[in-house]
């Protein structure tokens, strides 16, 4: 599908402003895949990229939560949303990863 990841946590060396990290790799972002498990809904930074997702008008319909692990913590605006279910086998996740992706680029291209 040629997309890239970013990962901006995985790039950081001792020193790095991680908050400018993150916020410049958002900034550059054309969609966000939020990954939910029991830990990552109470952290407090991937809280903060969902608040700016949803503010965001360059992320509206291109926010897709995937749950990884079920929890019963996700924010409610998530709930809402068309979220994927983790496969057994991470070639199939990916594939529904990135045909929403494309999806949601078709529906951004019609605006």
């Amino acid at each position: 599908l040629g997309l890239a990841v970013t990962h901006p946590l995985a790039e950081i060396t001792p020193g790095d402003n991680v908050a400018l990290r993150v916020g410049n790799a958002l900034e550059k972002a054309d969609a966000m895949v939020v990954l939910l498990s029991p830990r990552a809904v109470h952290s407090g930074p991937m809280r903060s990229e969902i608040e700016y997702a949803l503010t965001s008008p360059r992320f509206q319909d291109r926010l897709i939560p995937v749950m990884l692990k079920k929890t019963a913590d996700v924010p409610w605006i998530l709930q809402e949303m068309d979220m994927i279910q983790a496969a057994a086998d991470p070639a199939v996740l990916a594939h529904k990863i990135g045909a929403r992706i494309s999806l949601s680029e078709e529906n951004f291209a019609r605006r």
